[in-house]
């Protein structure tokens, strides 16, 4: 039988969702949760990567097995992850259910924090600067980025992908008390590509990047005269949707 699993994840310690020969990974972490409670190897599909230090909430993966008590199955895989990973849900699914193929919708956030707050270091960017970026021109970009586009100026080069078209659904820069939040939903993302988009967005507001070198960079595909990848501990994967509804194994 075939399960998607839900869970949360502080990406702060590991390198990333998925597993890698130098360095720990969320997917290993559960995958031995799994093979702990079941006693056999048991592969974790993910509904996508995530780099070093980004963190998700609501995150999607499948595997093959057969559970027999839900409520016991989430108690003790929840014994056996570390700390900074929660598992929240399970869902029964048909067998050529895919956790990543099916995606055809995913929401990242971005938060950035013009103070130092110490017990939110982890999950925000802490923007050090005097100067701020102009909010009423962080949401200009709105308008260029909806729909869609090729992103090829804005995802870390070297992907191995077939194209680098995304269809944006959603693009909003709103204020918090203390600094900005990026909302931002797709029916896919490129490798690195919402930290390039931040840091774009950042230098536009800073006046470092005209409107028309954004415009530019998404008709004719050519970089930006500056590029910024914003560091990883700000961005959470928030939300994941599929063309079918989830039901909770009872």
């Amino acid at each position: 039988m075939r399960y998607f699993i839900e869970f949360d994840y502080l990406g702060t310690h590991y390198h990333g969702w998925q597993r890698q020969p130098n360095g720990i990974t969320v997917q290993e972490e559960v995958e031995k949760g799994l093979r702990s409670i079941t006693g056999q190897e048991t592969a974790l599909v993910g509904c996508g990567r995530t780099d070093a230090g980004v963190h998700a909430r609501n995150y999607i993966a499948h595997f093959d097995g057969h559970i027999l008590d839900r409520n016991g199955f989430l108690e003790q895989l929840n014994i056996r992850t570390p700390a900074d990973i929660s598992i929240n849900q399970l869902y029964k699914v048909n067998q050529e259910a895919h956790a990543r193929y099916d995606a055809n919708f995913r929401r990242y956030e971005y938060e950035l924090s013009y103070e130092k707050e110490i017990f939110f270091h982890q999950s925000r960017y802490h923007y050090p600067y005097t100067k701020k970026p102009d909010l009423a021109i962080l949401k200009d970009l709105t308008g260029l980025f909806l729909g869609e586009h090729d992103f090829y100026a804005f995802h870390k080069l070297g992907s191995d992908v077939k194209h680098t078209n995304c269809t944006i659904a959603e693009f909003d820069w709103r204020a918090t008390p203390n600094g900005l939040i990026l909302s931002v939903a797709a029916n896919r993302f490129l490798r690195g590509m919402v930290r390039l988009l931040v840091g774009a967005s950042i230098n536009t507001g800073l006046g470092k990047v005209s409107l028309h070198q954004i415009r530019a960079a998404l008709h004719h595909q050519v970089q930006l005269p500056i590029n910024l990848s914003v560091p990883a501990e700000g961005l959470s994967l928030i939300e994941i949707r599929y063309p079918y509804p989830l039901i909770a194994l009872d």
